[in-house]
């Protein structure tokens, strides 16, 4: 089994709003050095989430960094973590992280972490959905070398079942999709099945939402997370991928 190691470069206007959005991404799978460094297209997206962003010189940066990577022949000596921490300002790596990936399936894991990571590089359509995403959460945990429960199976207060899509150490994961032209009442329902979830756990369990949007500000979107804020541990957005994701399993676990 050989290792793949990923890396995501973002831009980060404000380290005080911590928004950010995905750029790049430097893979490196190290048993046959092979590299790549993928560079969005969508630009326009770039723009309108900042729009005092000079595009052109990024794109240029982007590759430099492009050329930096190389090759065996033409940089011999390449050391992924060395590249990444030249960038540590607006424009930055977020940390490596190490799958285990067999030679054969490299292009089509370096695939799916690119749909993971970049979304809205794709038609809706394409765009990974919720179960991917779980699965693709699993093999960070194990990655990581979290110990975890899928599909963890509990009881509520009154002895109703609730299930987590996810359990490690004292958190519970569960899963919210919003990328929808509406949300339904049905929906908005479980919303707020999960809110009271949240503040009524009887074995203290703090429960993290994991959620996908492509539109924060959209009124139904935006009340459907003001309830879930109101009772959850950490709401935390998928929309660029799992970056958010680790900071935040790296915070929890340490």
């Amino acid at each position: 089994m050989g290792e793949l190691k990923y890396a995501i470069m973002r831009y980060t206007p404000s380290l005080v709003s911590g928004e950010s959005i995905n750029l790049a991404a430097l893979f490196f799978y190290v048993d046959t050095d092979y590299r790549e460094f993928y560079i969005i297209n969508n630009w326009n997206r770039v723009a309108a989430f900042d729009d005092t962003l000079n595009v052109p010189m990024i794109k240029d940066i982007l590759l430099d960094i492009q050329d930096a990577v190389g090759t065996s022949i033409t940089n011999p000596d390449f050391d992924i973590k060395r590249l990444c921490a030249r960038y540590s300002n607006e424009l930055h790596f977020d940390n490596a992280i190490s799958l285990p990936v067999e030679e054969k399936n490299l292009f089509k894991q370096i695939d799916e972490v690119k749909r993971m990571y970049f979304q809205f590089e794709l038609e809706k359509e394409l765009r990974p959905k919720k179960d991917e995403q779980k699965r693709f959460l699993g093999r960070i945990l194990k990655a990581k070398e979290i110990e975890y429960r899928r599909d963890d199976h509990q009881l509520g207060k009154y002895n109703e079942p609730i299930v987590y899509d996810y359990s490690f150490s004292n958190y519970g994961v569960k899963f919210f999709n919003f990328d929808l032209d509406s949300i339904q009442s049905q929906t908005i329902n479980k919303v707020k099945a999960w809110a009271w979830n949240c503040a009524n756990s009887i074995d203290g369990k703090k429960v993290i939402i994991f959620y996908n949007s492509s539109d924060d500000t959209r009124a139904d979107v935006s009340a459907a997370l003001s309830i879930l804020r109101e009772s959850a541990f950490m709401v935390v957005s998928i929309n660029e991928g799992f970056g958010n994701v680790i900071n935040v399993l790296d915070k929890l676990i340490s």
